[in-house]
């Protein structure tokens, strides 16, 4: 077994410390390593040392990533704010200056295309993860509520912004609902969330990718798990047995009623 080609000194140090021995960052790395070499520990086991030293570079290399995804999502949250503080001040700007007028809801062509411009520029970008949409539409209606949008003119003005990610969501409304501005949010929200029975697929579907360690690939899992459970609302010991069984049990069913009982629980 040989060394991780990723292995630093703070790796050394921590197995050093880990088999009994005495380890400062003042010495360098050579040092360490022929410290390490010459230990007990090694000379009785040397491929359960390096292993320990493998898992202590994996571990930390995860570590890192974690706290990369995490700080790439503040990032963005801390992107949003900013435009909400810029896109207030715009809001401020147009109340100040008097510009807000109202629609009528027969409004021509040219009233509304101005009118989408006006709601896009005072809206918050469109997120790229969906757990941020409920700032986007927060955004959005105080847009509507600035600029004195119609109720029957909101779903247009949404769909126009969104573009082609609302093409789903209409296919599944009736004609006499599309004015529903309340409807069409509710279903938008719930076709970017994925189903309980999506997290699962994608969970039983994982597989490790040939950049990923076996310890991120773990932790990756272990995420995957723990908001699927979330979204299932499992809370207890017990309720967790109670769902592996009733999956297990979807499994064992013909397809055309198995689907059929997904269908139900997603609209849940």
């Amino acid at each position: 077994m040989s060394y991780h080609k990723n292995t630093r000194k703070e790796d050394l140090i921590s197995v050093l410390k880990e088999i009994g021995e005495q380890a400062t960052s003042k010495k360098i790395t050579i040092e360490l390593k022929t410290k390490l070499e010459k230990s007990a520990a090694f000379k009785d086991d040397p491929d359960f040392v390096i292993n320990l030293l493998n898992l202590s570079v994996e571990d930390r290399q995860a570590k890192a990533e974690r706290q990369l995804q995490e700080t790439n999502s503040q990032l963005e949250l801390e992107k949003i704010k900013l435009q909400q503080i810029e896109r207030e001040i715009e809001l401020q700007k147009t109340l100040a200056e008097g510009q807000a007028t109202q629609q009528s809801s027969k409004g021509d062509t040219n009233n509304l295309e101005n009118l989408i411009k006006s709601v896009k520029k005072l809206t918050i970008q469109i997120p790229t993860k969906t757990e941020n949409f409920g700032l986007f539409f927060q955004s959005l209606e105080r847009s509507f509520r600035v600029k004195n949008v119609p109720e029957n003119l909101k779903v247009e003005i949404l769909i126009n912004i969104l573009g082609e990610r609302t093409h789903n969501v209409l296919l599944y409304i009736k004609y006499d609902e599309i004015k529903e501005y309340d409807l069409v949010k509710s279903l938008i929200l719930r076709e970017f969330q994925p189903t309980a029975q999506e997290c699962l697929l994608n969970f039983r579907k994982a597989k490790r990718q040939a950049d990923e360690t076996h310890v991120q690939f773990a932790t990756r899992l272990s995420a995957m798990f723990k908001y699927y459970l979330k979204i299932r609302n499992i809370v207890d010991f017990n309720s967790l047995v109670d769902l592996m069984i009733s999956d297990k049990f979807l499994d064992t069913l013909e397809p055309e009623t198995a689907s059929h009982i997904k269908i139900m629980q997603a609209d849940q």
